[in-house]
């Protein structure tokens, strides 16, 4: 008899599973496990792996990734879209910084700034 073998959450999106998708062509977990990292963590989300492979086979989930790259595609230029709005409302600022007067101590106050500075 072989041993069931699961995915987790992160080695689904890793496939391309979004949180939606695992939501709606895998349901419910099969199994729960305590998060091996992070023992306050919610437990592990495990999915059998032949459930899986069934259901990366099936329509919904080619026509699910499609969907989910297009939106991801979408939101990528939509973001490109508002940086570049974003740099030019900046291009157009006009910055001015003031000349302020900055007063040089003499090489003997300048050691002893230095000296004090670097004291362990």
């Amino acid at each position: 008899m072989t041993a069931t073998r699961y995915v987790t959450t992160p080695e689904l999106a890793a496939r391309g599973w979004t949180p939606a998708m695992i939501r709606d062509l895998l349901g419910t977990a099969d199994r729960r496990r305590p998060n091996p990292r992070y023992r306050r963590a919610s437990p592990m989300r495990l999915y059998d792996a032949r459930r899986v492979e069934q259901a990366e086979a099936g329509p919904e989930f080619a026509a699910a990734r499609t969907n989910a790259v297009h939106r991801s595609e979408a939101a990528r230029q939509a973001a490109d879209r508002r940086r570049a709005k974003t740099m030019a409302a900046v291009e157009q600022l006009a910055i001015t910084v003031p000349v302020m007067g900055v007063r040089v101590g003499t090489d003997q106050e300048t050691g002893v700034a230095v000296r004090s500075f670097d004291m362990p």
